[in-house]
């Protein structure tokens, strides 16, 4: 039997991954478009 775990944080301050992301795309982002960008931040830190 599979079992889910979802954890779910929250930070509401301004410099958070998610806050940038509000203001740069004008709106609330998507779990998914989110995803992308911590995707694209750990990629571009990794030098690949």
């Amino acid at each position: 039997m599979p079992v889910q775990v979802t954890i779910n944080f929250q930070n509401a301050g301004p410099h958070t991954i998610w806050a940038k992301l509000a203001v740069r795309l004008g709106r609330e982002p998507t779990r998914q478009e989110a995803a992308d960008e911590v995707r694209r931040i750990l990629s571009e830190a990794s030098g690949k």
